[in-house]
């Protein structure tokens, strides 16, 4: 027979339970019983239920790709870069400061806006200005932190991340012959 370590007890008719349980351990099952006496003295006992508690997630998000892939040229200068995480991210922590578009030569951060998606899995980065022609950028994360706290492995070598974006354009008119 189970062992049943907390109780709770009230004298005030009640026709639903509740108790809150703390300090219980993850992938650990656990049994409980309901047991209720009503206004007239009739006692009542419940089965035995079970419940299993869920698996703590541990595992460090990951950035699983982005957009323009690595390497990329010709990219278009008024690209919207994205990346793609592992899994679902707090969106309190994908900011300014977690994820970012620099510049390959200085590391300077590119001004930008930042959306996310309704699953939490996609960033897309929306430059305020065009980026310039022939010049090489890379995508950058560190800091941001998955739903249930564990922070993003970082994905800051530049070298493995980079694109570059398209040559100006002229167009040449020929007035006379």
């Amino acid at each position: 027979s189970p062992s049943y370590g907390s109780s709770t007890t009230t004298s005030t008719l009640v026709t639903s339970h509740s108790m809150s349980l703390t300090g219980l351990t993850s992938n650990t099952t656990y049994h409980f019983r309901v047991k209720s006496t009503d206004a007239s003295g009739n006692t009542g006992t419940s089965v035995d239920n079970i419940f299993v508690t869920n698996v703590a997630d541990v595992t460090a998000p990951t950035v699983s790709s982005q957009t323009p892939l690595d390497n990329a040229t010709g990219t278009a200068i008024t690209v919207s870069p994205t990346v793609t995480f592992s899994e679902a991210m707090d969106a309190n922590t994908v900011n300014t400061n977690t994820v970012q578009l620099r510049l390959y030569s200085g590391d300077s951060v590119v001004s930008a806006s930042y959306s996310m998606n309704d699953a939490r899995t996609i960033v897309t980065i929306d430059p305020i200005a065009n980026l310039a022609n022939s010049t090489q950028y890379y995508l950058w994360v560190t800091g941001a932190k998955d739903a249930a706290g564990n922070t993003v492995t970082a994905y800051t070598t530049k070298a493995s991340q980079e694109f570059t974006t398209t040559a100006e354009s002229v167009t040449l008119a020929v007035t006379g012959i």
